[in-house]
């Protein structure tokens, strides 16, 4: 089965029909993560160990940067996929980045986040 992974209007990450590991039922919205994170359960909050740390359109150094993040900025952290190493791990996280101003979706390398405790693959 091969997981779709879109950004709702609202900016609420949709997994394979989960939105941030939340359940959406026929006919009813998804439930926003942000706005309820104790229902939220397929999510880790994390953040960046180093300035500035870019959010990638794909989890690759060639693809294109898009904003970058701070050690204060709070990051949803939904999967992981394996791709090109970055400082020798290879792993890349799918992630929201919850900070008020900034409100977007990429890829970051594990190797530049808090917590690379990240199970779930995408």
């Amino acid at each position: 089965m091969q997981r779709k992974i879109l950004l709702g209007a609202a900016g609420v990450i949709v997994l394979g029909g989960m939105a941030a590991g939340v359940p959406a039922s026929a006919g009813q919205p998804a439930k926003d993560p942000i706005a309820a994170p104790a229902a939220a359960t397929e999510w880790l909050a994390n953040n960046v160990t180093r300035t500035p740390t870019w959010i990638w359109q794909c989890p690759a150094t060639n693809c294109n940067r898009g904003e970058n993040v701070v050690p204060g900025d709070v990051l949803l952290d939904f999967c992981y996929v394996s791709s090109g190493p970055v400082e020798g791990n290879q792993y890349w996280d799918l992630v929201y980045v919850r900070t008020e101003s900034k409100r977007y979706a990429g890829f970051i390398p594990e190797a530049y986040l808090a917590d690379r405790s990240q199970d779930l693959h995408c």
